[in-house]
Formats: C-alpha cells, sequence, structure tokens
C-alpha cells in the first residue's frame, strides 16, 4: 500500500490524496508475468518549486542510480507529440513520455514548467513493470503545492497464492524485520539477558572506530539497551541503556 504524506508531515490517505489533489492517484503494476515490480512506496506532497521528484531504490532500499525514470503530459491516452517513443518498451504506461536517468542519490527532478493542473503521469522505465503515478502535478491556486515527490522500489512481485497458507507465509517472510542468529555476538548476549532484539544489527563508526550494534528490549520491564561491540572483537560486547 502506498502511503500519502502531505505538506505537513501527516500521514493521509489515498482517497484523502485523490479528493485534495484533483484525483491525483495510483495505478498499480500488472505483476502477472512478472518475478519482480517497482511499486510506489510513498508520495510526498510539497510546496515550492515547479518540479516533480523521483526517487527510486532497490530491494535492500539503497538508492538506485542510472535508473530510467519517465514522464509524461497532458494524459496518459494522449501524450503530447513532442515526446520520447517509448513503444519498444512493454511495461509502460503510455506511448510517449520524456525519459530521465536517476542520479547518484537515485533521484531525478523533472521542472514543471509552472504549469498548474493534474497532468503529469511517472513511472519507472525498467523490464520490470511499475507503478504509476497519475494525476500529479500543481493544483490551481496554491503556491506550487502538490503531490510533488515519489518514491519507488523494487519488490518481488507476490504470486497467485493456492491456500492462505502460503499467502501468510510468503507475506511474513517479505515482512521481516529482523533475522535471528543466536551464534551471533550479540543476539547471543541479547538472549542470556532476557532482552529480545528489535532492529537489525548496524554499522556505525565514531572517533574512527567501526562498531556493530543492536537494539534491544526487555519484553517485561520495557528496558532498552543497544548492544554493540567494536568490529571484530567479537568477544567484548558491550551495552548502553537508553
Amino acid at each position: 500500500m502506498t502511503r500519502v504524506f502531505d505538506i505537513h508531515g501527516q500521514e493521509q490517505t489515498l482517497d484523502w490524496l485523490a479528493d485534495r489533489y484533483d484525483g491525483c492517484g495510483v495505478l498499480e503494476a500488472d505483476t502477472s508475468n512478472a518475478a519482480e515490480a517497482w511499486r510506489l512506496q510513498a508520495i510526498f506532497c510539497a510546496t515550492g518549486p515547479a518540479l516533480f521528484k523521483m526517487e527510486t531504490r532497490n530491494k535492500r532500499g539503497q538508492a538506485a542510480d542510472n535508473q530510467p525514470v519517465v514522464m509524461t503530459w497532458p494524459s496518459l491516452e494522449n501524450p503530447a507529440g513532442d515526446l520520447d517513443d517509448l513503444t519498444a518498451y512493454q511495461t509502460r504506461w503510455a506511448d510517449r513520455g520524456k525519459v530521465h536517468r536517476t542520479n547518484m542519490d537515485g533521484v531525478f527532478g523533472f521542472g514543471l514548467g509552472g504549469a498548474y493542473g493534474p497532468l503529469y503521469h511517472a513511472w519507472v522505465l525498467s523490464s520490470a513493470p511499475s507503478d504509476c503515478l497519475t494525476g500529479a502535478g500543481m493544483k490551481g491556486g496554491t503556491n506550487h503545492e502538490g503531490p510533488l515527490h515519489g518514491v519507488w522500489q523494487l519488490e518481488d512481485a507476490e504470486p497467485q497464492h493456492a491456500t492462505l497458507h502460503d499467502a501468510l507465509i510468503w507475506n511474513a517472510q517479505k515482512n521481516q524485520a529482523i533475522q535471528f542468529n543466536p551464534d551471533a555476538a550479540l543476539q547471543k548476549r541479547i538472549f542470556a539477558a532476557g532482552f529480545v532484539p528489535n532492529s537489525p544489527e548496524f554499522d556505525m563508526t565514531f572517533n574512527g572506530v567501526a562498531y556493530v550494534g543492536q537494539r534491544a528490549e526487555h519484553l517485561e520491564s520495557g528496558e532498552v539497551r543497544v548492544y554493540y561491540v567494536r568490529h571484530g572483537w567479537w568477544d567484548n560486547v558491550s551495552y548502553a541503556t537508553r
């Protein structure tokens, strides 16, 4: 499900988005014959320059640089005549559009030329199908306000499940946040102390020294600890208490 945030950073719904911004919405990629797809994870409404920002991330959530992205206007059915020909791409939402590539941060900003209205439609151009943000743009009568920032992430496409059991297992695997490894140095100490890890391991550097850390919480007392170890010194685990 695509998350929506208004200009104040408050989370809203897709129904709110359509009502506030003249029908803006999400067209979902057809994944019936696809192993993966570009999913529109978030839409951020903003005010400011006449710019629509596309952001792409790989399956690990990292910036997907040099990734082709496309925008078309004024409609998917009748795109402007001076746009790039897209008919060579099977996974497309329109026959013409303006194609660019993301920078090293996985971002490209399409200039809107000061035109107001729900005129713009954007998706990731790839062999994998992509969700399309349709009806984006700046709302008339505002100071360049509108749904002007979309975040797409490449994900495994959900297969057709034969049973509820299969659907539950697949979705649980997809949404797993932490992988337990009782042999890991930090998790050994966490479990031994009666705590439960509630973050993945993370790397950090402080004063030029590399550390590995992991957040943990006691289920009864609610105490929070951050277990950490200097990288390579796996027998010398310590913790900090919040």
